[in-house]
């Protein structure tokens, strides 16, 4: 270990409470894969939490697992007990783009960014609450003079969907937690908290990423005035998307409303006090949701309809199925190839097919050796190879046959307890699949079969209702084709 990144060590205020071989294990894992970024993600270790890690800190403590991480994890990483996390592909999106999207909106909005706030915030400040920090991304003063606090990201579906209560609170509280840190630092007040999300096509800020990467600096221009002439006309998938976030609320924590500034620097000083000490705060389980009364409501509406549809369903797979043998009787004796269909609607063919397993059978009853007709292979590959002989004659030549066992699959149970273990929340990991069957009970399959059989007339008619529109067609395709012949 290099004298600078020890005294970097050394200057971390939970530096007593590192292990020396999970230091080892961590330089070593980020000096392998990032050794650019060594000494700045030890100088980060030490900052206390970030924006985005005190909503996960706020969310696990109001009893509803974090999106991304949790306590016990985020404290475990400053204690390098945890391996930082890889950056992902939607987070290098972000950052890379981030430039782009600040001058693009300076370009379509006016005003200009604060760069003396942005400024003070490279650097940690002692007025910071205790156990926060973070770096803001575009102070903006507006050309109406209006102080906005925005905060940039680009989703990655293209278009940002604020559907999850717990993804829009992530982002309260990012930039209350910003917000939190200027005033302490005494720097001129916010009026506004904004996300800029940048809504395009992926393939679009791929191709942006793309370019950004390969030019660099001097490329950045060029993306920008692409950027703006896309995002002028202000259309949803292809704009800028402001979405204003307030400045401290009032939030229900655990059944008391409290101020939301004063529970961040609460939450984050509970935790940050957990890395000095080196004491990994307990998991907190809560229990799962059950369905309300108005859920249980809506759930007997949606079976009942749900019931009927699967009847109509299969009054029509029926007719369908009836219709095709009617098709395929029709076309029995039909021994060419070829279309044999009347209308542009459906396509008829007839083809044949071989009854290998039956031919062989006949061959090798008039002992023709089967094997000269297999297919020539040009080139083998592992596919190609019958393990299981192979294993069985290994055995015979006494092999040791365990270097060559796959590894068992992985035990649920025991990876659930493991995750518990090491303070990761396992709401994070399981998701619960809706599994939606028709009951195989005898009630209702006859409940069933009876909506079927009223169905059935009503697809009748619903045919019938269609079959005009359709003959029409028909027609009118047949008189082209007369009068094709006729010329």
């Amino acid at each position: 270990m290099n004298n600078s990144i020890a005294e970097k060590l050394r200057s971390l205020p939970q530096f007593s409470r590192i292990r020396r071989e999970d230091a080892q294990r961590w330089i070593s894992h980020v000096a392998e894969r990032q050794p650019e970024r060594l000494l700045w993600l030890i100088d980060r270790l030490g900052n206390g939490f970030g924006g985005s890690e005190s909503g996960a800190l706020l969310l696990e403590a109001m009893g509803r697992p974090a999106l991304f991480t949790s306590a016990p994890e985020l404290v475990n990483e400053k204690l390098m007990r945890i391996l930082p996390a890889p950056t992902n592909r939607f987070m290098r999106k972000g950052t890379i783009l981030e430039e782009a999207v600040i001058r693009a909106t300076l370009k379509l909005y006016g005003g200009e960014r604060d760069n003396a706030v942005l400024d003070s915030f490279k650097s940690s400040n002692p007025n910071d609450p205790f156990g926060i920090s973070g770096n803001i991304d575009f102070p903006w003063i507006r050309s109406d003079g209006v102080r906005v606090l925005a905060d940039v990201k680009v989703p990655g579906s293209g278009e940002e969907q604020l559907s999850n209560s717990d993804k829009d609170f992530h982002y309260c509280v990012q930039l209350n937690h910003y917000n939190m840190m200027s005033k302490a630092r005494n720097l001129p007040a916010f009026d506004q908290l904004q996300n800029i999300h940048l809504e395009l096509p992926p393939v679009l800020t791929d191709a942006f990423i793309d370019r950004l990467s390969r030019g660099g600096q001097a490329e950045l221009n060029a993306v920008v005035d692409d950027m703006v002439a896309l995002l002028k006309y202000e259309r949803p998938g292809m704009r800028l998307n402001f979405s204003d976030q307030p400045i401290n609320p009032t939030i229900d924590f655990n059944g008391v409303d409290r101020p939301l500034e004063e529970l961040i620097a609460e939450i984050c000083a509970v935790n940050w006090q957990c890395v000095i000490d080196g004491n990994v705060p307990e998991l907190d389980l809560r229990a799962d949701h059950v369905l309300s009364d108005t859920e249980k409501g809506e759930l007997v509406t949606k079976e009942s309809e749900l019931i009927r549809l699967q009847a109509a369903q299969k009054a029509i797979e029926a007719k369908i199925k009836g219709i095709q043998e009617d098709i395929g009787t029709i076309c029995a004796s039909v021994s060419e190839q070829g279309a044999l269909g009347q209308s542009s609607h459906i396509n008829i063919s007839r083809k044949p097919v071989l009854d290998e397993e039956q031919a062989i059978d006949l061959l090798t009853r008039y002992g023709v050796d089967v094997s000269t007709l297999r297919k020539d292979r040009p080139k083998l590959n592992i596919r190609d190879y019958d393990t299981l002989a192979m294993a069985e004659k290994l055995q015979e030549l006494k092999v040791d046959m365990s270097a060559f066992i796959s590894p068992a699959p992985i035990d649920p149970d025991k990876l659930i307890s493991q995750v518990e273990l090491v303070g990761i929340n396992p709401g994070r990991l399981i998701s619960y699949e809706t599994s939606i069957l028709v009951s195989r009970k005898k009630e209702t399959q006859t409940l069933l079969k009876s909506l079927t059989e009223q169905a059935t007339p009503l697809v009748d008619v619903a045919i019938a209702a269609l079959d005009k529109p359709v003959q029409q067609t028909v027609d009118q395709t047949t008189e082209n084709s007369t009068a094709r012949i006729k010329r």
